[in-house]
C-alpha cells in the first residue's frame, strides 16, 4: 500500500505501487477495513503504478502516478485524465476544477495546475535539478513541496504555486497533514514528525 484515504468511517480507498506481474491496483472498502475488493486493477505501462489517491466526497475520487484517474461513481470505474504529457509523482486536488500536479524530470517536470478540470494545464515552477515529488495545498494559494531525493527540501507558496520558499533545508517529507490553517504534521527523512502551529512558517 502506497496511499491510503477514508471518506467515512466505513468507506476507504487504497492504492498499491507497481508489484507483483507489474500490476497495480486501487481497492475499496465499505465496511471499514475489514474486508477489500478490487477498484482497478491492470498492468503498469496501462494505468501506472499509484503514489497518491485523494477522495472530495464518497463519489468523486483520483489517483495517480504517471497517469492520473478519476472516478465519480465511488470507484465503480475509472477513466483517464488528460496531463498533456505531464507524468505525475504526486498531486493535491482542491476541487473539479482545480489540480495540482508534480513531476521530477528535471527539463520538462515541475508543479502544474489546472483550474478546468484537466482540459488544459500550465507549468507554474519548474527548478532544473530540483523539481519536486510531492505536493499539498492548504488552500487555492499556499501550500507545501518537497523533494525526497539529492537536494532535499520542503517549500511553501502563498499564490497558488507560482513562486516557493525554502521553510526547512535538507528536510522533507513523505506525507503531510493540516488540521487547519495553522497546526500540521509531516513526516519526513532526517526528523521523522515534525509539527507546525503557524501555517508552516516553522
Amino acid at each position: 500500500i502506497s496511499d491510503i484515504t477514508f471518506v467515512d468511517s466505513l468507506t476507504g480507498f487504497a492504492v498499491t505501487p507497481y508489484i507483483a506481474d507489474d500490476t497495480a491496483f486501487i481497492v475499496k472498502t465499505t465496511d471499514g477495513g475489514e474486508t477489500w475488493f478490487e477498484s482497478l486493477k491492470g498492468p503498469t505501462n496501462t494505468i501506472g503504478g499509484f503514489n497518491r489517491i485523494m477522495f472530495l466526497d464518497v463519489n468523486t475520487g483520483y489517483a495517480c502516478h504517471n497517469f492520473l484517474w478519476k472516478t465519480s461513481n465511488s470507484g465503480q470505474t475509472w477513466f483517464n485524465v488528460n496531463t498533456s504529457g505531464i507524468f505525475p509523482e504526486n498531486m493535491f486536488v482542491l476541487n473539479e476544477d482545480t489540480i495540482w500536479l508534480t513531476h521530477t524530470n528535471s527539463l520538462t517536470g515541475g508543479v502544474f495546475r489546472t483550474t478546468n478540470g484537466g482540459a488544459s494545464w500550465q507549468r507554474l515552477w519548474s527548478q532544473i535539478g530540483q523539481n519536486p515529488d510531492k505536493i499539498h495545498m492548504l488552500n487555492a494559494n499556499t501550500g507545501f513541496c518537497a523533494l525526497n531525493s539529492g537536494l532535499r527540501y520542503v517549500r511553501r507558496t502563498t499564490n497558488g504555486g507560482f513562486n516557493w520558499n525554502d521553510v526547512d533545508n535538507n528536510q522533507t517529507f513523505y506525507d503531510i497533514y493540516f488540521a487547519d490553517s495553522l497546526k500540521g504534521w509531516f513526516c519526513g527523512i532526517v526528523s521523522p514528525i515534525k509539527a507546525t502551529t503557524n501555517g508552516g512558517l516553522n
